[in-house]
């Protein structure tokens, strides 16, 4: 039996469903969209966009509910940069620029746990920034990063443990496509990877067809339960270390 397996059943065995992390991405800037996540029930995680409007405000209701908050940081895509927003990290910027950006970036949106990328499908997939970003990380105690694979070829989350920097990766993209039924379909799939494996990432965003599925969704119907986006990292010897290499009905909670 896989290591995988032997630990599903451990945690079964022990009454503790598997566990399902959910964040909602592409927060900050439209307060209708954004208060409809914020009422999603459960513990639903959200990763806010550097200098929105609404996002530090936003932040501290998510604080409030005890709900994990994470920066959604932009990075240089393939195509249509015009949507990544101020502070993007840009595959063309010095090393000093990479990291004046991030740290602007992190200081519009306080109190977050952790950090994600926002687009990133040419960035995420070079070595040299996805090292300054990880030499950043590794010098900010109690930030973990969420590598959202927005290409195959990232290096994202292979460099941040290098490094030292708390890491997990997105199983599941909800909502590609729009459709309600497409994302109750991607929604099954994050739950059937979950009972595979003992947990599992998804992504979405507060696009009204997502948040009326997730609305309706019910985790303990399913046989899993929903935990905030950090319950996925859990300690060794003091030592932050990703969920994977321990069984999930072990783990210690950590951040908001």
């Amino acid at each position: 039996m896989s290591l995988a397996a032997l630990t599903l059943a451990a945690c079964l065995a022990a009454g503790t469903p598997p566990a399902v992390a959910i964040l909602i991405d592409d927060i900050g800037y439209q307060p209708g969209a954004d208060l409809a996540a914020l009422g999603l029930p459960g513990a639903y995680s959200y990763a806010v966009l550097p200098h929105g409007p609404h996002g530090a405000r936003f932040v501290a209701a998510a604080r409030a509910l005890r709900r994990d908050s994470l920066l959604h940081l932009p990075m240089e895509a393939e195509r249509r940069n015009e949507l990544l927003g101020p502070d993007a990290l840009m595959h063309d910027m010095s090393d000093a620029a990479l990291g004046q950006a991030f740290s602007a970036a992190l200081a519009s949106v306080p109190a977050v746990v952790g950090i994600n990328n926002h687009m990133g499908s040419r960035l995420t997939g070079e070595s040299r920034p996805m090292e300054v970003l990880a030499r950043q990380l590794a010098a900010q105690p109690g930030l973990f990063f969420v590598d959202s694979r927005t290409t195959a070829r990232t290096v994202a989350a292979s460099t941040m443990r290098k490094r030292g920097v708390p890491t997990l990766e997105r199983d599941v993209f909800l909502d590609n496509q729009r459709r309600p039924t497409a994302i109750r379909r991607q929604l099954a799939t994050l739950v059937a990877r979950a009972k595979r494996h003992g947990y599992a990432l998804g992504i979405g965003h507060p696009y009204r067809e997502t948040l009326a599925v997730l609305h309706a969704w019910r985790p303990a119907a399913d046989e899993v339960r929903l935990v905030p986006v950090s319950s996925l990292l859990g300690k060794v010897d003091g030592v932050v270390t990703p969920v994977n290499t321990l069984p999930p009905c072990t783990t210690s909670p950590r951040g908001g």
